[in-house]
């Protein structure tokens, strides 16, 4: 069993180095820095990083949060994982929904980009509620861009 929590500096020095393969060709093919330098970015979000342990023995398997983007009704959402996160599939889908919700509290539209060959996380995002919105090509390598709105009405 998974449980979630703030993300710490120990967690994301423990992933960096046993993210999935998917995970790490979606870190090159946007030109990024290391999979380290991209965590720890994700956890200095003001927004807030939480990451998914296992019960017994804290290991983190999945981190994800939002980051702000320049626009302020628009928030940037993103998940890394282990492999591990295949043996508690069940349980992650069974809590998306409800943290998508949450992370979508602050913003009116979470959005983001996916590689197009990381289809767990294809998958996962459809799941979440996601509409999937164009193929992108960034540094030569397909992207899909997805969005989900968070409606704010009058006095929200």
């Amino acid at each position: 069993m998974l449980i979630v929590r703030p993300a710490t500096v120990s967690d994301v020095e423990s992933l960096a180095p046993r993210l999935r393969e998917a995970d790490l060709l979606e870190i090159r093919a946007a030109g990024s820095e290391t999979p380290l330098e991209v965590l720890m970015e994700g956890l200095e979000s003001p927004d807030g990083c939480w990451v998914a342990v296992t019960e017994e023995d804290d290991i983190p398997h999945v981190i994800f949060g939002t980051a702000p983007s320049p626009v302020p009704f628009l928030g940037f959402v993103w998940m890394m994982a282990t492999d591990e996160v295949r043996t508690h599939w069940f349980q992650i889908l069974r809590e998306t929904r409800p943290w998508v919700a949450r992370l979508g509290e602050k913003y009116e539209a979470l959005t983001n980009v996916v590689h197009a060959k990381n289809t767990l996380h294809i998958r996962w995002i459809k799941w979440a509620g996601f509409t999937f919105l164009r193929e992108l090509e960034i540094n030569g390598e397909s992207f899909y861009e997805f969005v989900k709105l968070f409606p704010k009405m009058e006095g929200d």
